[in-house]
């Protein structure tokens, strides 16, 4: 196998990789999401009740699980405003999922972690 030579970083590389590694810069894209503030939420089921198995069985099944509608969750966030801020990254130059960045996507995930 031939090994192909890389030509050098250019200044604008350079400059995008000192953004991306600044957290004042990500934190000014959503000044309403945190980095590594690490808060601790409590899970949202309790893995004895009768809601958790029956989400866990469908999972289990099927592979996804569903809630009726009107079950409202006390998400640790306000989820309309995570979809805001991947608007605001995207109109940034930078892919929605980008924001896993921030902390309170994965204070959701926790959130199901009883499941």
């Amino acid at each position: 196998s031939r090994l192909v030579r890389q030509p050098p970083p250019t200044a604008a590389d350079q400059a995008l990789a000192e953004k991306m590694q600044d957290l004042s810069y990500w934190r000014s894209l959503c000044p309403e999401l945190t980095i590594s503030a690490q808060p601790a939420v409590p899970p949202l089921f309790r893995s004895d009740g009768d809601l958790s198995a029956a989400l866990r069985e469908g999972l289990a099944i099927e592979g996804y699980s569903k809630l009726n509608a009107g079950t409202g969750l006390p998400w640790s966030t306000d989820v309309r405003m995570l979809g805001h801020c991947a608007a605001r990254l995207e109109a940034n130059g930078w892919p929605p999922t980008f924001l896993l960045l921030y902390d309170q996507p994965w204070q959701m995930a926790h959130q199901l972690s009883e499941l």
